[in-house]
């Protein structure tokens, strides 16, 4: 999630230079130009604020692991502890409706080539549909899952979004603002890992 999010965030930034290099050009735009430069300007920071969302939850995520696997060995402890933290991210993040998202198009083989890999799944972008309504913990229990891995002295925690046991299942956000959408995912097959060194 990381690296797509970091290359969504440069394209949108280039593009917003880009379309602020066309405005100041034209500062005797036409009401129906404004318009559609009001638009596309709506559309950008939608996509803009899902990059942005997409680096701070990973951050969450990866920082909430780490404290928690340095104080437990337990691996429901760990998993309850991150996803609370998931919860509290989305809430700070803003007023978005969110919820438990269900791929549509999900492939079971290598069918489908415009797909991306996730977990032993095919996600393809754009295909989510909002299954529930509003994250808990104990939505988001069902669909991840912590795992320690034990050696010497040291230990490696890896926390995961399994997808559920169809594998179809992602928490997810749609973030709008002036008629403008994104879909915010933390999609099946999302992992973050850590090391510890053990008492």
């Amino acid at each position: 999630m990381g690296q797509k999010g970091f290359f969504g965030f440069f394209c949108l930034a280039l593009a917003l230079e880009t379309i602020s290099i066309l405005a100041t050009g034209s500062l005797h735009a036409t009401e129906s130009e404004s318009t559609a430069f009001i638009s596309a300007e709506s559309g950008i920071a939608v996509s803009l604020r899902r990059a942005e969302a997409e680096q701070l939850i990973d951050h969450a995520i990866t920082q909430e692991l780490a404290r928690l696997a340095s104080v437990s060995q337990d691996s429901e402890t760990i998993k309850a502890g991150v996803n609370r933290r998931i919860i509290q991210s989305l809430g700070e993040l803003g007023p978005w409706k969110n919820g438990i998202c269900k791929n549509s198009q999900w492939q079971g083989s290598d069918q489908n080539k415009d797909s991306i890999e996730t977990g032993g799944t095919h996600q393809k972008p754009g295909t989510a549909e909002l299954e529930a309504t509003g994250i808990d913990g104990q939505g988001l229990a069902k669909i991840s899952r912590a795992l320690i891995v034990k050696h010497g002295n040291m230990a490696i925690v890896q926390y995961s979004v399994t997808g559920g046991s169809s594998g179809r299942l992602f928490p997810c956000a749609e973030i709008t603002r002036a008629g403008h959408s994104a879909t915010f995912e933390i999609p099946a097959g999302y992992s973050a890992t850590t090391e510890v060194l053990l008492p």
